[in-house]
């Protein structure tokens, strides 16, 4: 998905792409039961 298409980053772990705003999360990251999670979230900056 081209950069001008997406509504934010892309989001990267330990070098795997895991997340395209869009398109959504990639199942094979989704974390298994007593795996650490990562929750994401977009926060507008004010003032700028």
């Amino acid at each position: 998905m081209p950069a001008w298409e997406r509504d934010g980053p892309l989001v990267y772990s330990g070098g795997q792409l895991v997340f395209v705003p869009g398109l959504g999360l990639d199942a094979r990251v989704i974390g298994l039961p007593g795996q650490p999670l990562v929750q994401l979230s977009w926060e507008r900056k004010s003032g700028g």
